[in-house]
């Protein structure tokens, strides 16, 4: 087993946050999807047992826009798979990044 991987509970995970590499704006059945604006900090260390729903809601606080409850408005991606809200960091690096050589984007 790889030892980044472990699962203690002082274990950080390193991650790298970036804009969508897709067209600017991409038009709809539900309007326009735009791509978010680059963070101030593209590599972000968190637990990894983080929910996707909390690094959208800070997310959002970063890029000071209006963080809604369901916090529906923007869409994280890994591997061009949108991840859901209910998934961990720790999940998402073990079955959908899966390269634990490189940093997960």
């Amino acid at each position: 087993e790889n030892e980044e991987m472990s699962d203690t509970d002082d274990e950080l995970i390193d991650f790298i946050m970036k804009p969508h590499q897709g067209v600017e704006e991409d038009i709809d059945d539900d309007g326009p999807n735009l791509i978010m604006p680059p963070m101030e900090k593209d590599i972000l260390t968190t637990s990894p047992k983080i929910k996707i729903f909390n690094l959208k809601r800070f997310v959002l606080s970063q890029l000071k826009l209006e963080c809604s409850s369901e916090v529906g408005g923007i869409d994280i991606l890994c591997n061009d798979i949108i991840v859901g809200n209910e998934l961990s960091l720790n999940f998402i690096n073990r079955t959908i990044w899966m390269d634990f050589n490189e940093m997960m984007v």
